[in-house]
């Protein structure tokens, strides 16, 4: 957050909108968001059958998305082949790595786009230029530091490791944009694997973003900037109270903690570190306070809640004065519904401003839901989601409990301003 309580953030190189595919009856991805960020290592995680290669295939053009939006620096992209992709500057390594064994390493490297040597042998008898090639290979293994003995040796004397190696490479070099990884060290030893590790640490270098697909967790924790949990594209929350629950949620890739009351410091390091979002459900210990005196329930219990609420705001105030993630939501039902906007005074009580606190409930919370594109701000193109008040809430934050306007999709459900 800046100074003035406004979100900053960077855009994302790469963004999925509600991506839905279906097989006939079987749906691969229902309404899938993904965002990639420049520079970063993403890992997307998840059961087989989550959806993640037919997340892979529609970014990289290889099957064509249903419905929703594929952005590459905030532009529409209409991919119909990989072809599509690879001209965007997105290349991908897929688990059988496209080699052809019995070429060289540079002819594997130029595959499919080989260098034509200058003049009528290229451009009439379509000559390739070896020595160009072969110089350019040479450079691309190097950057990589990948080990060869010779760049004419066949592929089929490599080992997996270096394969794999010529695999990146050859993405890296044509690669402007995004690089994408499909389980690039699930049929490799240990000491390959650590190689290509390597070369994925070399390529982000380089300034390339990478997806990772993997499913061996060690490798992920690792080398991941960041973690995405894929189950048919949805979104996915934690349930945590305590330190531990928290931050081993946010390293696994939820896109929410729920509550977080009992995290300490190290923990809210991760949620920011990992860019997980925070629901902090904070308006239930003032009620509780409130209200304790008339409740049955056993002095012992009382002290604990007691306890539970100091420590939540003391941690929540750390956790917004750190910069977490923060999204609106209530405990309602714990409480009545309709006193659900006392989450905003609270929220000001420890320390964010009325408008940061305005944007939990609005921008942050359409971003976390994955509908930051439709809801979120008042735009042509969005849902028409308008609530309304008498005052100034980014001065007064209080008086968006008394709201006196509702609209919802275009249809008013409450209107007080018609009864005066």
């Amino acid at each position: 957050m800046d100074p003035e309580g406004l979100q900053v953030s960077v855009e994302p190189i790469l963004t999925c909108r509600q991506l839905v595919k279906r097989y006939g009856r079987v749906t691969a991805l229902d309404h899938a968001d993904f965002d990639l960020y420049p520079g970063e290592i993403l890992a997307v995680i998840g059961d087989n059958g989550a959806g993640k290669s037919t997340l892979i295939k529609a970014l990289s053009g290889a099957v064509v998305p249903d419905e929703g939006e594929i952005l590459l620096g905030g532009t529409p992209m209409h991919f119909h082949a990989p072809l599509d992709a690879r001209r965007q500057g997105i290349e991908t390594v897929y688990q059988d790595l496209a080699l052809a064994p019995a070429l060289d390493i540079a002819e594997n490297l130029f595959l499919g786009r080989e260098l034509r040597r200058p003049g009528i042998l290229g451009l009439v008898f379509r000559m390739a230029d070896r020595q160009r090639m072969l110089r350019e290979s040479r450079k691309y293994i190097a950057d990589l530091k990948i080990r060869v003995g010779s760049l004419t040796q066949a592929v089929e004397t490599l080992s997996g490791g270096q394969r794999q190696g010529v695999a990146v490479a050859r993405a890296a070099a044509f690669a402007s944009r995004v690089v994408i990884m499909d389980e690039p060290t699930a049929a490799l030893g240990v000491k390959e694997s650590g190689q290509v590790l390597e070369l994925i640490k070399e390529v982000r270098a380089h300034g390339v973003p990478v997806v990772l697909i993997s499913h061996n967790m060690p490798q992920v924790f690792e080398i991941a900037d960041r973690v995405h949990i894929m189950r048919l594209g949805r979104r996915v929350a934690a349930h945590a109270h305590g330190a531990e629950g928290v931050s081993w949620a946010s390293e696994a890739g939820v896109d929410s903690i729920e509550h977080g009351h009992l995290m300490d410091d190290a923990a809210i390091a991760t949620l920011k570190k990992n860019g997980t979002y925070l629901v902090p459900t904070l308006f239930l210990g003032e009620y509780m306070e409130k209200n304790m005196d008339r409740s049955d329930v056993p002095e012992f219990s009382k002290q604990k809640m007691r306890d539970v609420i100091a420590a939540m705001r003391k941690n929540t105030g750390k956790a917004f004065a750190a910069g977490v993630k923060v999204a609106f939501g209530t405990d309602a039902a714990v409480y009545p519904h309709g006193l659900n906007a006392g989450e905003f005074h609270v929220y000001v009580q420890l320390g964010m401003t009325p408008l940061a606190a305005i944007q939990t409930a609005t921008i942050n919370a359409s971003d976390l839901l994955g509908s930051k594109y439709l809801v979120g701000t008042l735009e042509p193109g969005r849902w028409a989601d308008v609530v309304a008040v008498d005052g100034d809430p980014t001065k007064d934050v209080t008086v968006l409990e008394h709201v006196k306007f509702v609209m919802k999709g275009g249809t008013v459900y409450k209107n007080d301003y018609s009864k005066r």
